[in-house]
């Protein structure tokens, strides 16, 4: 790279996305530190053309104003401004379409990213096998159980496009190892909390397996994904899961919603009536808390009755900003999954496809959107795509 800026924001790219499984605060302070050279360089002023004409610049912007403009009429001010502080993660964006990486960078970076999960999987290993101590509240990992497994399915589907597409024997078998690490995973976080997650899994398993085995064995793919899906649903903590939930929905609607499912399902149904009371421009930036408050249950325990977000994403931008929220984050969403769609013959295009697909998969049952985690990720592989223009030809046939 060509000055010493440029080399300390990809280093600093790289020390990010290492972090993002691993810890949280080390991927915020070298991504805010990363954000500081990026405007202290000057390059904020010498790309901004480049920038503006980026399929995603003005998604991007109105995603970013509206938690600042749904200040201005929301309830809870102290609530919103910590969700409106989050838009800087965005920045990231436009830091990292300043740099134009080569094949051999990005290559680089998702290394990077694998090497820190695949840290973070090795220790989780050891605290289940109760080598290593948990952390805060019994909690395996280092970070938000739902999207620990989403950046897991996010790994696999990166080794999976390795796996593909290497020709060496031994580099094989590493990748594969890494496949085996994650999956183990994803299976001892069964009986966990965060199995919403496992939608991600299971819709985006053709996807992988397709991927390790090549697209001219469709049968092959076809009976690997029954095989594994047949395995799974043998297990005792799968079983165990699927039984919890349908457990859950039923003690939901005989009255009880003190369970992960029940409170999600009166979040669903609250947000709705929200929705239906304020669709125009909704109830502003974290005013989602007090609305939910005029729709408590007697029957909610005590430490049930303060919510946040309502576990979706979609919901979570209608219910603040109305219909210019839904607009907002399905624009966004096309652009990032359509670039990706394009470019999916190359690694950085596959990452991005599959990374939209994981997150709007898992907007569904979380709000993905504003954890640290999967925000800082997404505004980065968003930033990326500049590179795909630079140095790529967009694949047009399946």
């Amino acid at each position: 790279m060509k000055g010493m800026a440029e080399k300390s924001m990809f280093y600093g790219f790289c020390g990010t996305i290492f972090f993002i499984p691993l810890a949280t605060s080390p991927a915020v302070i070298i991504s805010l530190g990363t954000i500081c050279i990026w405007i202290l360089s000057g390059r904020f002023i010498k790309d901004g053309r480049a920038l503006i004409r980026q399929e995603w610049f003005f998604p991007v912007i109105l995603f970013m104003a509206l938690p600042w403009a749904g200040l201005i009429y929301t309830s809870d001010l102290q609530r919103g401004l910590v969700l409106a502080q989050k838009s800087h993660y965005w920045l990231l964006a436009f830091a990292m379409a300043s740099l134009t990486l080569r094949h051999e960078q990005i290559r680089i970076l998702f290394n990077v990213f694998l090497s820190g999960l695949s840290v973070t999987a090795v220790i989780c290993i050891f605290q289940f096998a109760g080598m290593v101590p948990k952390t805060k509240e019994a909690q395996i990992g280092f970070i938000n159980p739902i999207t620990y497994i989403h950046l897991l399915v996010f790994g696999m589907m990166v080794l999976a496009y390795y796996f593909g597409r290497e020709q060496d024997r031994t580099r094989r078998i590493f990748y594969g190892a890494g496949l085996i690490l994650f999956c183990l995973n994803i299976f001892f976080y069964a009986g966990a909390p965060g199995r919403t997650a496992y939608l991600s899994f299971f819709f985006l398993l053709p996807v992988m397996v397709h991927n390790i085995l090549g697209k001219r064995h469709l049968v092959k793919i076809a009976a690997a994904c029954l095989l594994i899906a047949i395995a799974l649903s043998t297990t005792v903590l799968v079983r165990g899961t699927l039984k919890d939930i349908n457990e859950q929905i039923n003690a939901y609607y005989e009255g009880n919603p003190n369970t992960s499912m029940g409170l999600r399902l009166h979040m669903w149904e609250s947000a709705l009536k929200i929705i239906l009371e304020n669709p125009l421009i909704g109830v502003g930036t974290g005013g989602y808390r007090n609305a939910m408050k005029n729709l408590e249950s007697p029957r909610l325990a005590p430490e049930n009755r303060e919510f946040n977000q309502p576990h979706n994403s979609f919901l979570f931008m209608i219910v603040q900003y109305g219909i210019i929220g839904l607009v907002s984050i399905i624009w966004l969403m096309y652009v990032f999954i359509e670039k990706g769609w394009l470019y999916r013959k190359t690694l950085p295009g596959f990452a991005i496809f599959s990374f939209g697909l994981i997150l709007v998969i898992g907007s569904l049952t979380d709000t993905q959107i504003i954890q640290v985690h999967t925000a800082t990720l997404l505004a980065i592989l968003t930033g990326l795509q500049r590179s795909l223009n630079e140095i790529y030809m967009p694949s047009y046939s399946i």
